[in-house]
């Protein structure tokens, strides 16, 4: 049913969003005590806990690519922006962070066009 796809589709996006808010709140928090390359660090491990089962149970073939290259160009500007995030919410308000996390959709164009 539309109504009912719509309804589970609003409440997966409240949900990532306060997933999102917690997580910055967490950094906020864990920025106090450690250096920013370290939050970094633990952020990525604990995706690689939580995807680890499906790279099991589809075996390495799995991460197979033709383009190791530009997956590798990805990589490194998807944790250089993390850790660029992830510096800004631990020198900023929460609130002002969270702002500037929902400004993304309008530098995407920008960026696609470069």
């Amino acid at each position: 049913m539309p109504s009912n796809s719509l309804a589970r589709g609003a409440v997966a996006m409240v949900l990532s969003s306060l997933a999102f808010a917690v997580m910055a709140m967490c950094i906020q928090i864990s920025a106090q005590t450690l250096p920013n390359g370290m939050v970094v660090f633990f952020r990525n491990v604990g995706g690689l806990v939580f995807l680890s089962p499906i790279v099991f149970r589809g075996g390495l073939a799995i991460l197979k690519t033709d383009k190791p290259r530009e997956h590798l160009f990805r990589g490194a500007a998807g944790l250089s922006s993390m850790y660029c995030y992830f510096f800004a919410l631990a020198h900023m308000r929460l609130a002002d962070a969270m702002l500037l996390n929902y400004t993304l959709p309008l530098f995407i164009p920008v960026v696609e066009a470069i």
